[in-house]
C-alpha cells in the first residue's frame, strides 16, 4: 500500500465513481480500477460495493479504511509542512544508546 493508492481511494470516495475519479485525474477508468483492486488485494478486504451503473458505496471495512487513510494523509501532510519549516542548514546529531549497554 502506498500514498498514491490512498489518495486515489479518497478520490473514488469523493466522486462516488471509479470512472469520475479517473476522468478528474486524466486517467483511464481501467487504470483506477486496477489500482483499487491492488489495494483491496493488499488489504485482504473489499472496500467498495459496486452498485448499478458506475456508482460505488463503501463497505463497512471501506469506511474503516477511509478513516485510516484520511488520518495517514493528514499526518503525512503535517510532516511535510514541518520539515519545510526546518532550516536546511541546521544539522542536528542525536546520540542513540542501546539498553544492552
Amino acid at each position: 500500500m502506498n500514498l498514491s493508492q490512498m489518495r486515489m481511494f479518497l478520490e473514488v470516495v469523493r466522486y462516488g465513481s471509479l470512472s469520475e475519479a479517473a476522468r478528474q485525474h486524466q486517467l483511464t477508468q481501467p487504470a483506477v480500477t486496477r489500482k483499487m483492486q491492488r489495494l483491496e488485494k493488499e488489504l485482504g478486504m473489499e472496500l467498495f460495493e459496486r452498485g448499478e451503473g458506475h456508482q460505488i458505496k463503501l463497505t463497512a471495512q471501506g469506511q474503516d479504511f477511509l478513516d485510516f487513510a484520511v488520518k495517514v494523509l493528514a499526518d503525512y501532510s503535517q510532516l511535510q509542512e514541518h520539515w519545510q519549516l526546518v532550516p536546511s542548514d541546521v544539522s542536528q546529531t542525536h546520540e542513540m544508546s542501546s539498553l544492552d549497554e
